[in-house]
């Protein structure tokens, strides 16, 4: 069986998509599939792809997105026609899934398609979006969505039960992992205190506001305690500008951009893992990876009660899950993963054996695989 995956997220370039993209296009190959790749033209896709076990061709994609779907389908049509395509995997509904059912319109082939974070919320908002969607769903052999949140919201737009299969996002368990050296970060940002993590752009629903909020009360209790928020964003200004009224400037520390392949020794250095996630607009956290990131390296995480954090933390087992709205909440916590260290080992092992049992993205592409044979 030929496997043609259509993406237009995918590495070189960073992000969760094209994380999730390559993990299943790689351990499909492992699996012994014969694994097609069409994905965007970018910067360093040659040295990229040259190491790769599976075949990726490339095309230019245009900067207006409604051509994508055109310039997909030639080539799409050109790569099915060579290498005997038997199925489709479409990493996103739009262009891609789109692209996809056209092609199973012509030539008869299966087509699957992923819903990731908010893909199915965003397109409710607008009706020519939605009906492209309901569309793309129902036409496709199965949906592939990537937690429960994504399955409700699927629900919700009529898409029938026995068409959707939730199949978590993944991580990478060499990459992260708790054996690796974070000396170099705990020396230029730790200085003998308590480390609090973040990772995330810098965007409101995130939470690191209410984070800066609760440190007054956890300094009370925990005196040696640096927050560190690893990311960017717009959100930059205003949070440093809370950090200094409240005299926190000790105590909080932006790193800003850190290379992805620096964010695991991130993870080893910190005591605590944090994102108070909340819905603000409808815009909402779709799954949380950063959690099972975490988890990963065997630290404790702390996330808020909304979307598809519920699906990345198992609440009093490897995290906690508290009101992203509620300081006290979030600074008793804190509080306690930071002053009870056998709680905090014990939560942060329980998240590593949890990631390896159901989130290494070998266990998610024998999941996504059988999906495609059955």
């Amino acid at each position: 069986m030929a496997t043609l995956m259509i993406t237009v997220d995918f590495p070189p370039s960073a992000g969760g998509v094209q994380t999730h993209s390559y993990e299943i296009a790689n351990n499909l190959a492992k699996l012994g599939e014969r694994v097609i790749v069409l994905a965007p033209r970018q910067k360093g896709d040659f040295e990229f792809d040259s190491k790769q076990k599976y075949l990726t061709i490339r095309v230019k994609i245009s900067k207006i997105k409604r051509f994508n779907i055109i310039i997909l389908l030639f080539k799409a049509l050109f790569v099915i026609k060579k290498y005997n395509i038997n199925r489709i995997y479409a990493t996103s509904w739009y262009p891609c899934g789109v692209t996809s059912m056209i092609v199973s319109k012509l030539f008869g082939i299966p087509y699957f398609v992923a819903i990731h974070g908010l893909d199915a919320v965003i397109a409710q908002k607008t009706k020519i979006p939605k009906a492209f969607l309901i569309l793309t769903l129902k036409n496709s052999k199965k949906v592939i969505a990537l937690g429960s949140y994504q399955r409700i919201s699927l629900l919700q737009l009529g898409i029938q039960e026995e068409k959707i299969n939730v199949v978590p996002e993944g991580v990478d368990l060499e990459k992260f992992n708790p054996n690796i050296d974070s000396s170099d970060i705990i020396e230029k940002y730790g200085d003998g205190n308590k480390i609090v993590l973040t990772v995330s752009r810098l965007v409101k629903r995130k939470g690191h506001d209410m984070v800066i909020k609760a440190l007054p009360d956890v300094l009370k209790k925990v005196p040696d305690v640096r927050y560190l928020i690893v990311g960017t964003g717009p959100e930059e200004s205003n949070l440093k500008r809370m950090t200094e009224d409240l005299g926190l400037r000790e105590h909080v520390v932006f790193t800003g951009f850190v290379p992805e392949s620096d964010l695991p020794k991130y993870y080893n250095a910190c005591d605590v893992f944090i994102m108070a996630n909340r819905e603000i607009n409808g815009d909402i956290e779709g799954f949380g990876i950063v959690f099972l990131e975490a988890n990963a390296c065997c630290k404790p995480v702390i996330g808020g009660k909304s979307g598809g954090t519920m699906d990345a933390i198992e609440n009093g087992k490897t995290g906690f899950l508290v009101n992203p709205l509620n300081v006290e909440e979030i600074s008793n916590a804190l509080i306690t993963l930071l002053t009870d260290s056998d709680l905090s080992e014990r939560l942060g092992k329980n998240g590593r054996i949890r990631v390896e049992e159901r989130f290494s993205y070998f266990t998610i592409a024998k999941e996504i695989n059988k999906i495609f044979e059955n």
